[in-house]
């Protein structure tokens, strides 16, 4: 991760998660930012760059509940790329992941 606190998601940030109380407050303002190609191309291949062996979308749910415990003030989804995508299974993920985050916000209060 970088100074600011920036970190990007793999195999080893699922150990990270669970070090959170140890190094922050809980009530500390946390903004998360999703890229889409954290997800797997056979649950979400209209990205940027695609890469095997990404997350499930429950998988990615289960990591962000985690999150939500915490004092998240923001949240943006990045990377859709819905270009050639004519069944629109990768822009309804995207909207279904963002209803999840606006519930998952408003179910932490």
């Amino acid at each position: 991760h970088d100074r600011r606190g920036h970190r990007e998601y793999c195999l080893e940030e699922h150990k990270f998660l669970s070090t959170l109380p140890n190094k922050f407050s809980i009530n500390a303002p946390l903004y998360i930012t999703i890229d889409l190609d954290c997800l797997d191309p056979s649950v979400c291949s209209d990205v940027g760059t695609p890469v095997p062996g990404g997350l499930t979308f429950k998988e990615l749910l289960d990591e962000l509940s985690v999150l939500f415990e915490w004092n998240v003030v923001g949240v943006d989804v990045v990377e859709l790329c819905p270009i050639g995508d004519k069944s629109h299974i990768s822009s309804f993920l995207a909207a279904k992941l963002v209803k999840h985050l606006i519930s998952m916000k408003v179910q932490s209060r």
